[in-house]
């Protein structure tokens, strides 16, 4: 709650905190946690059991993997503007410019070592093309689609295997809806379960409703 005082100040006036029996707080610690507890308490969405929206995949070339040399974070710290202002962390760019020939290995350190994680968890994943859309009597398209049943379908049907919901991390479409098919891109639990859908292709040759597509990239197409 907001004490409002007829005299023009430049500060935030005392709050009330409604923690605190509506307490007054003064300091400007106190008086950030009351705001910050309110716009968390409006700005909260229950996402449980939400499906994630339709990703529009708007390309069909995708990096394997991003490679950041030493030279290109010392090239980047390099072109800070010494004269911004300090962020919220508090380091200015006089200071980052200053120590940029110090700093730019462990940086590149770290951003390998991002980009290692970000690899790992892409070996697991792959991407289904051309599946039908599950559809009503009326011919309309069933919505949210159930993704992880359609790959179960693929995978147990076309290509021979027994898989279940536990296999799977999680699924969902991307990219738009065309002529009654859709893209699912699917994370496994496990590279192992990944190669054996992987490896299972030759079970889809001569199957034109679901072709298998194969890239050298770890996000590979089904």
């Amino acid at each position: 709650m907001l004490i409002k005082s007829d005299r023009p100040t430049h500060d935030i006036p005392p709050l009330r905190d409604p923690d605190q029996n509506f307490n007054l707080a003064y300091e400007g610690t106190e008086k950030s946690e009351i705001l910050n507890k309110y716009f968390c308490s409006i700005s909260n969405l229950d996402d449980a059991n939400k499906d994630l929206p339709e990703f529009d995949d708007r390309c069909h070339d995708f990096l394997s993997q991003i490679i950041v040399s030493e030279q290109d974070v010392l090239d980047i710290v390099s072109t800070l503007d010494a004269n911004k202002a300090v962020g919220p962390d508090i380091v200015s760019n006089r200071m980052l410019l200053a120590v940029r020939n110090e700093i730019s290995k462990p940086l590149y350190k770290v951003e390998a070592r991002i980009e290692e994680q970000e690899q790992y968890s892409r070996r697991t994943s792959l991407r289904f093309h051309n599946v039908p859309a599950p559809t009503d009597d009326n011919g309309d398209i069933i919505k949210p689609i159930n993704t992880d049943a359609l790959v179960l379908g693929i995978c147990n049907k076309n290509l021979n295997l027994n898989l279940n919901t536990r296999d799977i991390g999680r699924s969902h479409p991307i990219g738009e809806i065309k002529d009654g098919k859709i893209a699912i891109i699917v994370r496994f639990l496990s590279y192992r379960q990944r190669q054996l859908v992987f490896n299972s292709k030759r079970n889809l040759k001569g199957n034109k409703k679901q072709n298998f597509h194969c890239r050298k990239s770890h996000q590979t197409q089904v």
